[in-house]
C-alpha cells in the first residue's frame, strides 16, 4: 500500500543480510517486483528493480542473493524477463565466489537444482554471448571458456 500512496515502499536497512532468515530484503523485492508485473503497476517495477540491484550493489551476500534466485524465478512470469535477466547477470559475474569454498558449492548447487531455469539461464548466457572485437581468425559468434570467457579457437578474452 505504501507505494499507492507515496510510490515508495519501506526497504528494512537492519539485520544482517547474512543471516538464515527465512525472508530476506533481496526477496521482498521480488515480491514486489512480482506484484508491479501482475497488477501491470510499471513504477512498482521499476522501483523494485532498483531496489533489488541497489541491494546486490551496496550489501553484496552471496548466500542471501542465492536464496533469492528461486523467488525471483518463481514468482516472475517468463513473459518479463527484466528481473530474471539481471539476477543471472549478477550470478554471472560473480560465479568466481560460489566456487568460493564447499559450502558456497553446495548452495550454488542446490539453486541449481531447484531453479533449472535459472541453471538453463546462466548456460545459456555463456553459449551465446559474442566475443567483442573483431576476431577474423575464428568469427564473432564462438564458445568461450566459462570462467574467463576466453575464445576456445584462438584464446582471445573479452566475451562479455
Amino acid at each position: 500500500m505504501d507505494f499507492c500512496y507515496c510510490g515508495d515502499y519501506s526497504d528494512p536497512t537492519g539485520g544482517d543480510e547474512g543471516k538464515e532468515e527465512p525472508f530476506s530484503i533481496l526477496e521482498l523485492h521480488a515480491e514486489m517486483y512480482a506484484l508491479g508485473d501482475k497488477y501491470q503497476a510499471p513504477g512498482l517495477l521499476r522501483l523494485a528493480m532498483q531496489k533489488y540491484e541497489g541491494r546486490l550493489k551496496r550489501d553484496w551476500v552471496p548466500q542471501a542473493f542465492l536464496r533469492s534466485i528461486a523467488r525471483v524465478y518463481k514468482l516472475t512470469p517468463e513473459s518479463n524477463r527484466e528481473l530474471r535477466n539481471a539476477t543471472f547477470r549478477h550470478a554471472r559475474s560473480n560465479i568466481e565466489q560460489f566456487q568460493s569454498d564447499d559450502a558456497m558449492r553446495i548452495q550454488f548447487k542446490g539453486t541449481c537444482l531447484d531453479v533449472p531455469e535459472f541453471a538453463i539461464d546462466l548456460l545459456q548466457s555463456y553459449i551465446d554471448v559474442p566475443l567483442r572485437g573483431d576476431y577474423s581468425q575464428c568469427g564473432r559468434r564462438q564458445p568461450v571458456e566459462p570462467i574467463q570467457l576466453r575464445c576456445l579457437k584462438c584464446g582471445e578474452g573479452g566475451a562479455r
